[in-house]
């Protein structure tokens, strides 16, 4: 049986129409403060009591610890349960692992759970079957290798099929580090693929039905790997349209994030992986005017989703963001604005926000202090809130 830490960060209950799951982090609270500014009640539970929305002034009274879902998914439904009785929620929306919860579904009778179906989930967050996906839509993806022998230049890129945060992406720099890898991992649990110089374009996006909406942004820092620290959100109607295909011939309904790289050399673009739940740059996309969690909300079929109220806007037009200027192409250059509409339709993002994480900011520097982050005027930090401030002073005080 899994041991839950003694300090449980729940004084009393509070009733609440929706539970984030696994939301402590960073990407949590994104989706925390766009559903408060619905005038939605919301409670957050996670693994760990130590990620900001744990720390959030709007989650007093609405904090759980609950089992990790993959080691101890029976334990993890069981405490889900017990908390959806206690706080009567009629939403549950998980942030990561969405697909241990999709197995489930059928035993939360009335609550909402907007997630697709489990084998959907394993196909996107495969990233061979995802490849295999994309091939077969002609999306142009960097040259693969199906054996290290094949392999004729380094670095290459070496990624298992599983995994998250690029904590399974590795950049060998030779053929013994690749064989290194290879004798660690089993048999066609992995890719080879192609280093390609550039920078990583990511696109996130909706479909439920007939209704689609993205929005990219290009991260300028990390180069590599890893969660982003530094986004600027650009326009990019061929990714969108790409993302669109893979989405509806996959039949996915949802939120996704796909992950691009820009080839300086070719200038194009290449598809390297998606992920079927929020990203990890949420905050970009909601910064631009593309309110994910909200329309998430709007579009899915309701079991039991909380009536709208006076401070929550009910339609999916009233989320149509900002539109701003300067779209960037495939070719890197401007494209005109009724073109980017007709892609992404009402909800056209607005251009050229740039979003920074605060504390990842800090760490990497703690981290790697010959590696400087590139100096660009900061739009939003997406974990400095002025107007939650318990969070603030945990994102400056915490370490």
């Amino acid at each position: 049986m899994y041991k839950y830490n003694k300090f449980s960060y729940v004084c009393y209950v509070k009733k609440c129409d929706v539970i984030l799951v696994e939301a402590g982090g960073n990407v949590g609270y994104q989706v925390l403060r766009s559903l408060v500014r619905r005038g939605l009640s919301v409670a957050v539970c996670d693994t760990r009591a130590d990620g900001i929305a744990f720390h959030s002034r709007f989650t007093r009274g609405k904090r759980f610890l609950i089992a990790p879902p993959v080691k101890h998914e029976g334990e993890y439904i069981a405490r889900l349960h017990s908390l959806v009785t206690q706080t009567r929620a009629s939403v549950v929306i998980p942030i990561f692992h969405p697909e241990v919860l999709a197995r489930h579904k059928d035993e939360f009778p009335g609550v909402t759970i907007p997630v697709a179906a489990s084998g959907l989930l394993e196909l996107l967050d495969d990233k061979k079957m995802a490849c295999s996906l994309a091939a077969s839509l002609g999306v142009p993806q960097p040259k693969m290798y199906s054996s290290p022998s094949d392999v004729q230049s380094y670095p290459v890129v070496f990624k298992r099929v599983k995994g998250q945060g690029g904590d399974s992406v590795y950049f060998p720099a030779n053929e013994t580090a690749l064989l290194n890898l290879v004798s660690k991992s089993k048999r066609g649990s992995y890719l080879i693929m192609d280093y390609i110089e550039g920078y990583d374009v990511c696109v996130d996006a909706i479909r439920i039905g007939n209704t689609f909406a993205a929005s990219a942004y290009r991260v300028h820092f990390p180069l590599s790997k890893g969660v982003s620290i530094l986004r600027e959100t650009i326009s990019v109607p061929l990714l969108e349209e790409y993302v669109r295909e893979m989405l509806e011939a996959s039949g996915y309904e949802g939120v996704c994030g796909f992950d691009f790289r820009y080839s300086v050399k070719d200038k194009s673009f290449f598809f390297l992986e998606c992920n079927p739940r929020f990203s990890g740059g949420i905050s970009s996309s909601i910064a631009s005017g593309l309110d994910l969690p909200s329309l998430l909300l709007d579009h899915t079929p309701s079991a039991g989703a909380p009536a709208p109220r006076a401070a929550r806007t009910a339609s999916a037009g009233a989320h149509a963001p900002r539109v701003g200027f300067g779209h960037l192409t495939n070719a890197g250059v401007h494209a005109s604005h009724d073109d980017h509409m007709a892609s992404a339709g009402a909800h056209a993002p607005r251009v050229g926000v740039v979003t920074k994480s605060y504390r990842a900011a800090r760490l990497w520097r703690r981290k790697f202090p010959s590696s400087p982050l590139p100096s660009l005027p900061v739009d939003r930090y997406d974990d400095l809130p002025i107007t939650d401030l318990p969070a603030l002073l945990f994102t400056l005080l915490h370490r």
